[in-house]
């Protein structure tokens, strides 16, 4: 059975160190306005791991709506060493897409499919801009 944790604090002490099938959803976000068309233009995510040996994989997806289903966005992890250092290692994954994802409102889901030892999700949103509302005026001599 999947955890689905609220975005508060996250710690878990799984047996064997190892922990699968987390997810986490983010709220339905509008960034500030529903009625404004906005283009996704990438993803970021700041991590933490307890020390170097400790690893985990992250799948990152979206929906336009709670009605929709999610579709794959990106996905990020760290780098596996058999160094045995105790000290948190920090690690920024940033992912600037192909296409931009043209939407109004949009939910995250990251899933963690395999998490071993100490690992932590800091920080992680999404690059947009947001698109302005084009007004025509015309000049027109003859009225």
């Amino acid at each position: 059975m999947a955890k689905i944790a609220k975005l508060r604090l996250w710690e878990d002490n799984p047996e064997n160190d190892i922990s699968k099938d987390i997810i986490i959803e983010t709220k339905l976000n509008d960034f500030g306005n529903p009625l404004t068309h906005k283009s996704i233009l990438g993803f970021f995510a700041n991590s933490t791991q307890g020390s170097l040996n400790h690893t985990y994989g992250w799948t990152v997806f979206y929906r336009i709506s709670t009605e929709h289903p999610y579709n794959y966005l990106t996905a990020f992890g760290n780098v596996v060493t058999s160094d045995s250092d105790n000290s948190n290692v920090s690690h920024y994954f940033s992912d600037i897409l192909s296409a931009p994802i043209e939407l109004y409102t949009m939910q995250l889901k990251l899933e963690g499919s395999y998490i071993q030892g100490r690992a932590g999700i800091n920080d992680f949103g999404v690059i947009y801009r947001q698109h302005r509302e084009v007004q025509i005026d015309r000049f027109d001599e003859t009225q």
